[in-house]
C-alpha cells in the first residue's frame, strides 16, 4: 500500500541514523548512537528536519545571539554536529521528496532530497543510498518515532 499524506502528518523524533556500506566497512553513526532530532510534516505541505549529535558542543553561549562569539573551530565542530533544513514535500508511492527552501548549509537550498519511506506502526523509516568516492554504496537509514500530539 502506498504512503499517504495523513501517514506523515505531525512530529517525529529521531531514534537512529545509521550508514552501512556495500564493502567491508563497519557501519557509522554520524550523529552518535543515540542522536537527537525532530521531523515535522504539516497539512499545508511543509516540512522541517533538525538532526543533532548526541554529544553537545564545547562552546555554550548563554543566549542564542552569542553564537557568533565562538571560534572558527568551534563553529566548524557545531556545523558537523547538526543538520537542519525545511521546505515543501511531496509523496509518490513510497518515496517522500523534500524540496529544500531553507537550510543550515546554504549549498543544499534548491535541491530535492528523495527518501524511500516505510511506515511500521508508529515508526517511520526513511532511507536512501549514495555512491562513495571509493565506488562502494553507502546505505543511509533514519528511524523516526511518531510523537504523541498531547
Amino acid at each position: 500500500m502506498s504512503l499517504q499524506k495523513d501517514d506523515l502528518l505531525g512530529s517525529w523524533t529521531l531514534t537512529s541514523f545509521t550508514i552501512s556500506y556495500s564493502d567491508a566497512r563497519k557501519p557509522r553513526f554520524p550523529f552518535g548512537e543515540t542522536p537527537k532530532g525532530r521531523l515535522v510534516y504539516t497539512d499545508s505541505g511543509h516540512m522541517m528536519a533538525l538532526l543533532c549529535h548526541e554529544l553537545p558542543c564545547d562552546f555554550k553561549p548563554k543566549r542564542l545571539e552569542e553564537g557568533w562569539k565562538a571560534s572558527e573551530s568551534e563553529k566548524a565542530r557545531a556545523f558537523d554536529r547538526s543538520m537542519s533544513y525545511s521546505g515543501r514535500y511531496r509523496i509518490d508511492n513510497n518515496t517522500v521528496t523534500h524540496t529544500v527552501e531553507l537550510a543550515q548549509n546554504p549549498a543544499i537550498i534548491g535541491t530535492e532530497q528523495s527518501r524511500t519511506a516505510q511506515l511500521n506502526d508508529s515508526t517511520l523509516t526513511l532511507s536512501y543510498s549514495i555512491e562513495t568516492k571509493s565506488g562502494a554504496t553507502a546505505f543511509l537509514e533514519l528511524l523516526w518515532n511518531k510523537e504523541d500530539p498531547h
